[in-house]
Formats: structure tokens, sequence, C-alpha cells
């Protein structure tokens, strides 16, 4: 404007003072905003889960294994027959939530699978060293694999994390 230098109404430094203010609330609640989004994220696309599923040598023997458990329906079947609260009735529930959440993987229900892996931990989680020691072989070992590959693919990488090094041990 012709070369009339032009005075702020505000000044530069009440400016920063306010914005010093106002970013760090604003910056907390967006990050709260993407931790609740990230809880609810969907697992990706059928084919992503499968070409990943598919490169683990040990594919051919997790689909052999959950194709000889059973069908869906009678695994469910065998679910209602275990509602007792003692350690024994609730690592049979592990197991059979497990074999069905594999039967799930197989039949390419994903979202099915990953909410009975998560319920077997939950109950895992639930019933401590109990529970872990009364599970069939390696069921525990498989089940943190299944639950940190669960929470992985739903970019829940701090509970993945959790679950592969529990595995681990």
């Amino acid at each position: 404007r012709m070369g009339i230098p032009l005075t702020p109404p505000v000044s530069q430094n009440k400016i920063e003072e306010l914005m010093g203010h106002i970013l760090p609330e604003e910056i907390e609640k967006c990050l709260a905003k993407v931790k609740a989004e990230q809880k609810k994220r969907p697992l990706p696309s059928k084919h992503t889960i499968l070409q990943l599923l598919q490169s683990f040598s040990g594919y051919s023997a997790w689909m052999a294994q959950a194709a000889k458990s059973g069908s869906v329906s009678s695994l469910t079947g065998d679910l209602d027959k275990f509602q007792g609260d003692t350690a024994d009735a609730k690592a049979e529930k592990v197991g059979i939530l497990l074999a069905r959440g594999r039967r799930y993987a197989y039949d390419q229900t994903f979202e099915k699978a990953s909410a009975d892996f998560e319920a077997a931990m939950s109950i895992v989680e639930d019933g401590g060293n109990d529970v872990v020691q009364r599970l069939e072989g390696d069921s525990h070992a498989r089940l943190l694999e299944w639950v940190g590959m669960s929470r992985h693919l739903r970019y829940d990488l701090d509970g993945a994390l959790r679950c592969y090094e529990a595995c681990a041990d």
C-alpha cells in the first residue's frame, strides 16, 4: 500500500502467547481422536489377510488343523457346554474358541476369527496362570500368535508387540 508499513491489530507476541495456550489442548484432542479411531479400525481386505497368512511357512498346517477341528456349528455347540467358572472349564473354553477362530480363518471370516481370538485371550488374562497351565500343548503360544496377528492387522502395534513378546517367552 504505497510503501506505508501497516501495524497489525494484535501484536505478534500476543498471537504467539495465545497459540501457546490453544495448540497443546487441540493437539491432545486430535491425538485422543486418533487413538479412539485406531481401536475401531477394521481389518484389511480378505485378499490382504490371505496373502499374509499364506506367506507363513506353517500356513498349510494351520489350515489342515482348522479343517480337522470341525465345523463352526459343531464348535459352537461344544462351546455352549462349558459355562463353568473352574480353571479347567475356562481352559477348555479357550481351546474351543481358538479352534473356532482358526476355523473362521479357514472359512475366511476374519472378523469373527479375530473376535474369537480376543475372547479367548480375555479369558486367559482373567484366569491367569491357572488357565494357561491347563491349556493343551502349545495352545497358549498359538493363541498369542493369532491375537498378536489380529491386533497387528488393526494397527494396535503395542498390543501386538505384547502378544509376540509373551509368545517368544
